[in-house]
Formats: C-alpha cells, structure tokens, sequence
C-alpha cells in the first residue's frame, strides 16, 4: 500500500472522513495500530487511506465495508481472538487480494495474511499486466482506470471494456491480446480494478 504521508489534520483522504472512521475501527492512536507489535512506522493517516480505500472498493457494497468495522470493534473489544479475526477477513475480502494484503501492516508481529497459491498468481498476472499498460498509456493510463472504474459500477461485460481498451492500446496489439486472454475468465473488471493503485508488497 502507498505510504501518503503529512499531518495527520491534512490527511490525503480526507480528515473530518478519516478521525470518525479510524474511531470506528479500532486503529490505535497516535498513528499505531492498537494491536501490540504492530509496526512503528504505520502513520494514522495510512489506517485512514486504507479504510478510504475499502469503503471506495465497495462503494456499492456498504454493508461489506461495516462489517469490516463490526468485525474491528470486535476485536478491539476482544469478542474475538486474532486467528478468528483474520479467518472472518479472509472471507469478507475474498477476492480483493490487495485490501487483504493491504491489511497485514496493521497486524501484530507473527500474524499475517497469505494468498494462496492460485491467488498469488493471479494477483501477480494482474500487477505484471497493469505494470506494462501503465508504462505503454502513460498520460492516457488515468484514462483507462476510469474505464474500468466506470464499467464496474456500471456492471458492463467484457465485450464493452475491450471496445473501450482497443482504443486506448491500438498500438499494442500484444498488450491488447494479453489483456484479452486476462478477461476472458471474468466478465466484470473488478479482477482489474482491484489494482488501480500503486501494488503492495506480498512480503
């Protein structure tokens, strides 16, 4: 996950949003996950971007993104142990492998979310691909994140999202081709829009 530093009372996601929301869900204060041996170098302002970022992803989903608060507050309460509280995440965000990694640096030391292997190579197709489109649209490639942005929300199929990608990757054929072969085992564009933002490590 990106780290966006500052102060905290400027918050890139937005402040009178993130001191209600990082409240709700159990972060600690001063900028440290409440859990002990959490990372020193975890900023209030990351628990802040990252619940901007799950409440976005399901921005037609509200009630995902409450549970995740429930489930938080659960914890924090200790109405559930660590192991119960991941195992209840893993199924909340099945398939959106970056919210589920984006998680693991708020975690205590020894504790930690893996993909498994068939996931893992997916998420890596994935970042490989928007890697190598990133780097051919360049200016043109906040273009294209609204593409998908705007067809998931829309719940367009396939065959509209590759009408709209030809155009922008005419000169690309064989990114255009991979991309294809990516799509063809979905029919939204979440398995995309899952990465419109700079990858986290898997380490």
């Amino acid at each position: 996950m990106k780290r966006l530093r500052g102060n905290v009372n400027g918050s890139s996601c937005g402040e009178p949003y993130g001191r209600l929301q990082v409240r709700k869900s159990g972060f600690g204060r001063r900028g440290r996950s409440s859990n002990k041996g959490g990372r020193p170098d975890i900023t209030m302002n990351d628990a802040f971007c990252y619940l901007k970022r799950i409440k976005d992803m399901f921005w037609n989903r509200r009630e995902k993104y409450h549970m995740f608060l429930v489930l938080m507050n659960d914890l924090r309460k200790k109405r559930i142990d660590m192991v119960g509280f991941m195992a209840k995440i893993e199924g909340l965000f099945k398939g959106y492998p970056t919210l589920l990694l984006g998680l693991n640096p708020f975690l205590p030391k020894g504790y930690k979310i893996t993909l498994s292997n068939e996931d893992k190579r997916n998420f890596e197709r994935a970042v490989s691909l928007m890697t190598k489109i990133k780097a051919c649209l360049d200016q043109e490639y906040k273009y294209f994140l609204d593409v998908l942005f705007t067809c998931e929300k829309e719940r367009k199929d396939v065959k509209e999202l590759y009408r709209k990608a030809a155009v922008l990757l005419n000169d690309h054929p064989d990114l255009l081709d991979e991309l294809a072969k990516f799509w063809s085992v979905s029919s939204t564009a979440k398995p995309l829009f899952n990465f419109d933002e700079d990858r986290i490590s898997m380490n």
